[in-house]
């Protein structure tokens, strides 16, 4: 098995994982320095086809947790 060194490891390929290639991409990261990894056969098999369309709106989560205000302020941007 042959060894690759990447600068960026994703976890997820789902909508945020995504994002978050999209953007290394734009600011002028090679594609051969980030690595996807996804537990699913498909890109976006899990979160975004399962979860009604609402994705980490922070509506799930205990208000001032953390998780809520993450989620909140991830939205707002």
């Amino acid at each position: 098995m042959r060894k690759t060194e990447v600068k960026f490891a994703i976890v997820g390929a789902g909508i945020i994982g995504f994002q978050l290639v999209y953007h290394l991409l734009k600011r002028g990261v090679s594609s051969e320095e980030i690595a996807v990894f996804e537990e699913n056969i498909y890109p976006g098999e899990h979160s975004t086809a399962r979860n009604s369309g609402v994705l980490h709106a922070g509506l799930y989560y205990p208000a001032d947790s953390n998780k809520q205000k993450f989620c909140l302020d991830g939205n707002r941007l």
